[in-house]
């Protein structure tokens, strides 16, 4: 812990607080080591950003998470277990700065009690997944800190210069920290208007420093890792979801009637989750308009609090109207509840600093306006159950922790419900009931939930087996030619994580269907030599050999047959070969026509890739090659450096290759040389490529 958070942290909360984060580590490690990945496309592309692919080729410009995640490479076959490591340590070390704030707001008891409500509750679960969420929970308290105990009364460009600094790392920890600006410009404008000195026009330029540094330290730092491809805001993927809905004018309604119904989700949860503190932070800051600002902190976090979540909350609504339709669940009923979960502890905190004033800083009147409609946000939460929202515990655990089970979603629903009632009437009250009752009770049964839900993934599924298996069958140098094929696409992107290679290609069996017999589709597995297949699906025809496992099928796609003229046989391809000298040090040469016949037929059409040379007379003379009742034609130099590639289409499948050498010499006639035996070409290699594989 930095010296100038120890003092800050000082008597037996401090040490109780230093035990609890240790005991949450080790909680959350014994929990999450072991597991199998859960949020399959998610956690394979941050697996592969960071591990397997330079930085250029990244699709979200996570830069410094990629960089210290790169290091769990050094864990070998453990990687997922080193990730989660540093997952968990940087998510207990924000707990200094949740406390910290906490501490300045309310005593230092409650204070320790929402740090480590905070720590257990539902947040927790990201620990497990190989995805930034839990660097960026560190990244925004310790900005938090920063920003609101520091920076009150800074005037000095260079205090706000490094803050910059600071903020552009939390957006190469996760570039949606670009929508913290709003809560951070807000925060300058209540700044300005506490200092006298400041004033508007010093305000405006502190804040065009903040800004200019986060800028050049994001983009600066991109470009060095990343290069022109780095210089962008949220990358591409998320570049192009959005944008293609802007582009048509013609769907800005629709669009926008998507993020209204979707916003509406989120208010709903927020209302049934956080009652209390909701409308005790809406109030308050009504309130906090009508009086001096002055210099007062709970003013502060007030402020920053209701900037900070009116903004993610449009955000979240955003992407998820965005992206409607382009994915088998990419609907409108996803609360993306992720996009602001670190956020969350701030309402607790506003919640809590108004224990300490009898009235709890708010009017009779003034929470009715606000208690009247979250109230009724709740009784329509319990009414509706939420029925038409799909939250999962990767997007919204939260909200999932308590709409799995129906007993739990009542009965926390109705304790919600009654604590607003309580501080409508007694507002101590009511905030007290929710911090030392529901809340705890939720943190619990949201524990309970999780348990259960990771638990499962200590068990390996077929996908999970199917990609272990193939992974130990194969050497590493095969992995790239593995083509993953199967009903579900998220189950194959856990088969994707273990294979651990981003050259692996995946396709469902709805897509191969859909291509049936095409060219594309046997070009396609024409570039694959393993094909891994979930289910009952018929293999295809060019399948030398197959491995059937419980629910999968390792099977090998027949490949290019490769003749290297330095061996003598070639057992298993040749069945006879006729018009070659014995071999030397480098290849052969024919003494004739050279006639190869192959053990198996040969593809119905394929490329012969032949590294050859020949000399004198013969340099630039056209030689023909037959197969079956098709021929083809080629030349060949001096040196074998130059490779002939010859396409035939052979439907009768004949089994044997012909060449004619045009004329017959030795180089000894020639006046090349002392060597009389008569030549024609020199072989080095020869591969036959098949270049449709049928399915």
């Amino acid at each position: 812990v930095p010296m100038h958070l120890k003092r800050n942290i000082r008597g037996s909360e401090g040490t109780i607080l230093v035990w609890i984060i240790l005991a949450v580590a080790i909680f959350l490690m014994f929990r999450s080591f072991g597991l199998y990945p859960a949020v399959m496309d998610d956690e394979y592309a941050y697996s592969k950003f960071s591990r397997l692919l330079s930085f250029d080729r990244a699709v979200f410009p996570d830069y410094l998470y990629y960089i210290i995640y790169r290091i769990t490479s050094s864990c070998g076959d453990s990687f997922l277990n080193c990730a989660r490591l540093f997952n968990i340590l940087f998510f207990v070390s924000a707990a200094p700065f949740i406390y910290l704030i906490g501490s300045r707001v309310t005593g230092k008891k409650t204070a320790l009690l929402i740090t480590v409500l905070s720590l257990l509750g539902p947040a927790n679960v990201y620990t497990t997944f190989f995805m930034p969420e839990s660097m960026y929970f560190f990244a925004f308290w310790l900005l938090t800190r920063l920003f609101l105990g520091t920076s009150g009364k800074q005037q000095n460009p260079l205090h706000w210069s490094w803050m910059g600094a600071i903020y552009g790392l939390a957006a190469l920890i996760n570039p949606f920290a670009i929508f913290l600006l709003p809560a951070f410009a807000c925060m300058f404008v209540v700044f300005s208007r506490q200092s006298e000195e400041r004033g508007a026009i010093k305000g405006f330029a502190l804040f065009a420093v903040f800004l200019a540094a986060a800028i050049v330290t994001k983009l600066g730092i991109s470009f060095l890792l990343a290069g022109k491809t780095g210089l962008t805001a949220f990358g591409p993927q998320y570049l192009y979801t959005v944008t293609n809905r802007i582009a048509d004018p013609s769907r800005y309604l629709a669009l926008a009637r998507l993020i209204l119904e979707n916003l509406q989700g989120h208010l709903l949860a927020i209302s049934l989750l956080f009652s209390v503190p909701f409308a005790q932070t809406l109030s308050a800051v009504r309130q906090s308009r009508q009086k001096n600002i002055g210099q007062d902190f709970c003013v502060h976090i007030r402020y920053y609090t209701v900037a900070t979540l009116a903004t993610l909350f449009v955000v979240a609504a955003l992407i998820a109207a965005s992206a409607v339709g382009t994915g088998p669940f990419e609907t409108n009923g996803r609360l993306h509840m992720r996009f602001y979960y670190f956020a969350l502890p701030l309402l607790l905190l506003v919640a809590v600093s108004r224990l300490s004033e009898d009235s709890a800083g708010t009017t009779a009147r003034r929470r009715v306006i606000f208690a009247l409609p979250i109230g009724a946000a709740i009784l329509y939460a319990i009414y509706t159950k939420l029925t038409f929202y799909t939250p999962n515990f990767i997007d919204s655990p939260h909200l999932r922790s308590i709409t799995s089970n129906l007993v739990v979603f009542y009965s926390l629903g109705a304790l919600s419900l009654f604590s607003l009632i309580a501080w409508l009437f007694r507002p101590r009250v009511g905030i007290r009931i929710f911090i030392y009752v529901y809340l705890p009770l939720f943190v619990v049964f949201s524990a309970v939930f999780l348990n259960r839900e990771l638990g499962e993934r200590h068990v390996p599924d077929v996908y999970d087996r199917a990609g272990v298996f193939a992974k130990q069958y194969l050497s590493a140098e095969k992995y790239s030619d593995i083509l993953v094929v199967g009903p579900d696409m998220n189950g194959m992107f856990r088969t994707m994580f273990q294979l651990d290679s981003p050259a692996v290609a995946m396709h469902t069996i709805a897509e191969i269907d859909a291509m049936g017999n095409s060219e594309a589709a046997k070009k396609m597995l024409s570039q694959k030599r393993w094909l891994l297949l979930f289910g009952n699906h018929p293999l295809p025809e060019e399948t030398s050999f197959k491995l059937p496992m419980n629910g999968f099928t390792l099977s090998k796609i027949q490949g290019p047959n490769i003749l290297d003229f330095k061996e003598a046989s070639w057992p298993g391809v040749i069945a006879k070969a006729s018009g070659l000298y014995p071999v030397e040090l480098w290849g052969t040469w024919s003494n004739g026509n050279v006639t190869l016949e192959f053990t198996k037929p040969l593809p119905e059409k394929f490329a012969i890739h032949l590294w050859a040379f020949t000399y004198g007379p013969l340099v630039g003379k056209e030689f023909t090659v037959h197969v079956g009742t098709h021929s083809g034609h080629f030349t060949l130099g001096p040196t074998s450096t130059k490779v002939s590639v010859i396409e035939f289409d052979n439907p009768e499948r004949s089994n044997t290759i012909t060449f004619d050498i045009p004329s017959t010499t030795s180089p000894k006639s020639a006046g090349l040389g002392d060597d009389d035996r008569i030549l024609g070409i020199a072989f080095a290699k020869l591969i036959i490529s098949p270049l449709l594989v049928k399915w």
